[in-house]
C-alpha cells in the first residue's frame, strides 16, 4: 500500500524563496531608496573621519588635497561594480576612503593623485584643494581586509606623506548621482516584485501541501 509523505522539498524551496527575498530587501532595495531619499539633503560639511559615523547614511562634504586609488573594486549580482580610493583631509592627517561608480581616478580627475615609482604619493606644488560631496556608507568586515590588504602592498607606507594607520577602513563616502540613483531604484522594482510573486508561489505551494499531509494524516486515523 502506498503511503503519502510530506514533501519536504515544497518547504525547502519556500526556504529559499524566503531567504532570498529578505536578502533582496534587506541588502539591495532598502539602501537603496534609502539613498535616494537622503541625496537630496543639504551635505554636512566634516573635517575629521570620526564625524563619519555621526552622519552615517547621510550627505557630506568634504575637502581633501589629493586622493589615490586603492585599486579595489566591488560589486555583487544586485549591486554594481564600485572602485575604491583614499583622500587626504585638508584639515588633518586623516584619509578617508571614497568609491565611485567607474574608475575613481577618473571620477576625481584634477583632484586625484597618482604614484610616483608606484610606492610614492606625491602631491601637487599648486596647493589646490577639492570640495568632494557624498554618501557615507559603511565598509564590511572582508571589505576592510582586501582595502587594507592592497593598499599595503601597493604603497610602501613609509613613502606616503601619512600612515595607513590614519585611514578609517569602516566608513566610505560614495560619489553618487542622483539620476542615476533613481533610475536604478526603477530598475530594482520590477526584480522585486519578480522575486515576490516567486516568494509567494512557494508559500501557496507549501500551505497546499501541509493542508493535503494534515487531510492523509487525519484519513489515516479515521481507517483506524
Amino acid at each position: 500500500m502506498y503511503e503519502w509523505k510530506f514533501k519536504y522539498s515544497r518547504a525547502i524551496f519556500f526556504g529559499i524563496c524566503f531567504f532570498i527575498l529578505l536578502i533582496y530587501i534587506v541588502l539591495v532595495f532598502i539602501p537603496e531608496a534609502t539613498i535616494v531619499d537622503n541625496l537630496d539633503e543639504e551635505p554636512t560639511r566634516i573635517k575629521s573621519t570620526s564625524e563619519l559615523k555621526e552622519n552615517y547614511h547621510k550627505m557630506v562634504e568634504i575637502e581633501y588635497e589629493y586622493g589615490f586609488s586603492a585599486l579595489y573594486m566591488r560589486g555583487n549580482y544586485f549591486v554594481p561594480n564600485r572602485d575604491h580610493g583614499v583622500l587626504k583631509l585638508v584639515y588633518s592627517n586623516e584619509l578617508v576612503i571614497c568609491s565611485s561608480p567607474g574608475f575613481i581616478e577618473d571620477t576625481l580627475k584634477d583632484g586625484f593623485y597618482v604614484a610616483n615609482n608606484v610606492n610614492k604619493i606625491v602631491p601637487k606644488a599648486d596647493g589646490n584643494t577639492y570640495v568632494l560631496r557624498g554618501y557615507v556608507d559603511s565598509i564590511g568586515e572582508e571589505d576592510q581586509r582586501m582595502l587594507k590588504k592592497q593598499i599595503q602592498t601597493i604603497y610602501d607606507t613609509r613613502e606616503m606623506p601619512d600612515s595607513n594607520e590614519n585611514i578609517n577602513f569602516g566608513y566610505v563616502i560614495q560619489i553618487l548621482n542622483l539620476d542615476t540613483e533613481k533610475e536604478n531604484q526603477k530598475k530594482q522594482v520590477p526584480l522585486l516584485i519578480f522575486i515576490a510573486a516567486v516568494f509567494l508561489f512557494s508559500l501557496i505551494l507549501l500551505i497546499n501541501e501541509i493542508f493535503r499531509y494534515k487531510k492523509y494524516s487525519l484519513d489515516e486515523e479515521s481507517k483506524k
